[in-house]
Parts: structure tokens; sequence; C-alpha cells
């Protein structure tokens, strides 16, 4: 063994020992599920005191999820700007932690896979994978503190809803402002299509089923006939 090959073997095995000690980070939660997490108990005691239509409807003495959830919806949206930014806490300082702790975390996990996926190329038992479209990268920077303001608004924050928005933003960016963005993409795009080609010279357009792949099952179509 040569040392840069044994070098890379060390770095897998420091890498793997670390990912085994550490915990995969969690997002901070944003002011709404702080909200939620504090008033939660609450609103659970006032449901049982004053039952909603909803829970008379089905004859539930007891809040069901979907009633707090509802009635802490509704609490929030009557909130002013300062009573919601009192939830806020550490929630900036936490996610720049969080960003810090998965990038670490990702690094360390992209040396292990590519380690494996080596191996299994060497072994000629790597199943097929086609190679993911990348991202844009103002949609991965911008994604999530646009779903959340839209949250804290009281708005709909469905994928759809952020796209739209980030439409919008993206189209006042200064040319300047979105080469941050596109020429990061560009690099991305360009070995995506580099491993796409390797794919499909390999494979072609029919590449063999991944065997742990689990197969769909085939809905029967047929309507059952009432008897009468």
């Amino acid at each position: 063994m040569s040392s840069s090959d044994q070098k890379k073997q060390e770095d897998v095995q420091r890498a793997s020992e670390k990912i085994r000690t550490m915990k995969k980070p969690t997002k901070p939660k944003n002011m709404f599920l702080r909200f939620s997490t504090a008033e939660r108990s609450n609103v659970k005691e006032w449901l049982s005191q004053h039952h909603t239509e909803e829970m008379l409807k089905y004859g539930s003495s007891t809040a069901r999820a979907k009633d707090v959830a509802h009635e802490l919806g509704r609490r929030w949206k009557t909130l002013t700007k300062e009573q919601r930014d009192a939830f806020k806490g550490d929630y900036d300082a936490e996610v720049l932690a969080y960003e810090k702790e998965i990038k670490e975390y990702r690094q360390l996990k992209k040396i292990v896979d590519t380690y494996e996926q080596n191996k299994q190329i060497e072994a000629g038992t790597l199943k097929p994978i086609k190679p993911h479209v990348p991202f844009m990268r103002y949609t991965r920077f911008a994604y999530e503190p646009c779903r959340a303001s839209l949250e804290s608004k009281g708005v709909p924050c469905a994928p759809r809803d952020v796209a739209k928005v980030l439409g919008h933003q993206w189209s006042d960016l200064d040319d300047e402002s979105k080469k941050r963005f596109t020429v990061p993409y560009q690099i991305e795009r360009g070995e995506y299509l580099r491993r796409l080609e390797m794919f499909r010279k390999r494979y072609g357009s029919n590449p063999p089923e991944d065997s742990n792949k689990k197969k769909k099952r085939k809905r029967n179509s047929k309507k059952k006939i009432k008897k009468p």
C-alpha cells in the first residue's frame, strides 16, 4: 500500500469514528415552534374547558392534535411583531452554529461514502445510481429563511409559495450579486453533466434495476361490483 493510500485510509477511519460519536445536527426551532412548545399545555387546558364545534361534532371530550395545532395557529396570527420577536431568543446564533456543524458532518460523511463507493466500484458491486441534477445555489441559500419569514407573518408557506417569492427575489438581484450563486452552480452542473455522460456510456438508456429499490405494488384498477 502506498503512502497516499494509507493516508486516505487513515482519514476515512478518523472520519468514521467521529461520525459514530457525533449525532447528526438538527435545525433549531423557529419562532412559531418555540411559541407552540411554550403554549401547547395552555391551549390543551383551554380546549378541555371550551369545547370547539369540531370537538363537539366528533363527540370528543379531549383536544385532538389537530384541534391544538389549529388553535396554536389562530393565536399566533393574533400576535404583534414585538410579541413574536419575544420567542426568537438565540435563533440567529443557533442557525450559525447549526450551519457550521452540519457542514462538518456532511464533509466527514462524504469522505466515508466516497471511500465505500470506490471500494464497490473496484469490486464491481456498485448499483447504478443516476446523478442528481444540482439545485440552484440561491434556492439552497434562501429557501429556509424565506419559508421562516412567510411562516412568521402567518401567510401560506408551501413549497410553491416559497418558490414564487424566491423567483421575485432572484429577478430583483443585480448581475454582480447573481454571480455569487451562478458561478458555483455552473461548476456543479459541469460535474453533473460529466458524471451523467459516464453513466450513459456505461449503462445506456436502460440501466439495470437496483435490487435494493422497493418495487411499487400495482393497484387493482377493477372496481368491485356491489351485489344487490
